[in-house]
């Protein structure tokens, strides 16, 4: 049994399929690996953010970089907000331009993320990256037509009535930069669940394939 990791900053191990997010500058990718590619909000260049568009766009032609991101908008951190967002719609714009998903990175933006994502009238898949938020956010989420992503949080018992609540066909999982093996997730959500792991490796596994074309 393959398990899909739909977030992850490592190389799958063994029975692991995953998307890989391949960080800025973006070195070190293979042929041989699916990935994301974006610009995430920690590795914005304020003074050279153009830049940065120009070199994702020329990336993500490749046929192996199968969505765009993690990219999104963090109030957390001291880059400018402005600058965030004029970047975040750039990264829609090539997303849009090239038929690829979108993989969100949101922290206490997320009225703004779908703000912008409507008004640039981005009609692809977009998963919002390791969802550890509440449950009005997964509504508006869902409503809007979007995939929520969860990894870690799944352990905390706070997210089990939303992870539970979720419909089957809206949902991936993932480990991120984690410690938990994309096994241990799969565990805990078929526990939190009540489903079989089968079950569960059925469900991500033809969500994998409808959003990013990865068997």
């Amino acid at each position: 049994m393959t398990f899909f990791n739909a977030h992850t900053h490592k190389l799958p191990g063994d029975h692991e399929a995953a998307l890989v997010n391949l960080d800025w500058p973006f070195n070190g990718s293979s042929t041989h690996q699916s990935y994301s590619a974006g610009i995430h909000p920690w590795h914005i260049q304020e003074s050279n953010w153009q830049q940065q568009v120009a070199t994702l766009r020329t990336i993500a032609h490749q046929k192996n970089i199968r969505a765009i991101g993690e990219c999104g908008l963090d109030r957390m951190i001291e880059v400018s907000f402005k600058v965030q967002e004029q970047l975040f719609r750039e990264q829609i714009h090539v997303a849009q331009e090239l038929g690829k998903p979108l993989i969100i990175h949101c922290v206490r933006s997320f009225l703004e993320v779908l703000q912008c994502l409507q008004e640039e009238r981005f009609t692809l898949p977009v998963l919002f990256h390791g969802f550890n938020n509440n449950a009005e956010t997964a509504r508006l989420i869902l409503s809007a037509g979007h995939y929520l992503s969860f990894g870690k949080a799944l352990f905390n018992p706070a997210m089990a009535p939303i992870f539970t609540s979720m419909p089957q066909n809206r949902f991936l999982l993932e480990t991120d930069n984690s410690d938990y093996s994309i096994f241990q997730v799969y565990q805990q959500a078929a526990l939190l669940r009540q489903s079989t792991l089968d079950q569960i490796q059925k469900s991500v596994q033809s969500l994998a394939q409808e959003l990013f074309q990865i068997s």
